[in-house]
C-alpha cells in the first residue's frame, strides 16, 4: 500500500500515477513548547489543512504526523482527502522559515480560505 523512499517517508500511490504527480503533505513542526515538545502540522501541497499533533520530540513528530508510520491514523484522512495518492515529505523545524515547497502551499492555503470568506 505505502512505498518508503530513501528517507523512509511514505508515498501513497494506488493507481500508479507518475510521483511527480502526486499531492505532497508536508509534516512540519509548527511551534517548540520547552522543555522538549513539538506541535506539528501536516499540509498539502494544495492548500489543505491535514491535521496536526503534539509529540515529546521532533523524531517522535515525524513518526506521530505518520510521515514515515503507515500505521498512523493521519493515514486515513489523507486517504480519504487524496485517493488518488500523496506524498510525505517533512521539513525539520531549523528549514522551515523559507522552505519553498511549504511556503508555496501556505501561500495557497491563505488563498483558499480568501476565496472562502468572498
Amino acid at each position: 500500500m505505502f512505498i518508503s523512499d530513501s528517507r523512509g517517508y511514505l508515498t501513497y500511490n494506488p493507481h500508479n500515477l507518475p510521483s511527480d504527480s502526486l499531492v505532497v503533505v508536508y509534516g512540519f513542526p509548527n511551534q517548540f513548547v520547552p522543555p522538549n515538545n513539538f506541535v506539528g502540522i501536516l499540509m498539502a501541497s494544495d492548500g489543505s489543512a491535514c491535521g496536526s499533533h503534539v509529540s515529546s520530540d521532533e523524531e517522535w513528530l515525524r513518526h506521530d504526523l505518520g510521515v514515515n508510520n503507515p500505521a498512523s491514523p493521519k493515514h486515513h484522512l489523507l486517504m480519504a482527502t487524496f485517493p488518488d495518492g500523496y506524498r510525505m515529505d517533512y521539513v525539520p523545524y531549523d528549514e522551515v522559515e523559507g522552505h519553498q515547497g511549504l511556503d508555496a502551499a501556505y501561500e495557497e492555503h491563505l488563498a483558499k480560505h480568501n476565496r472562502a470568506s468572498d
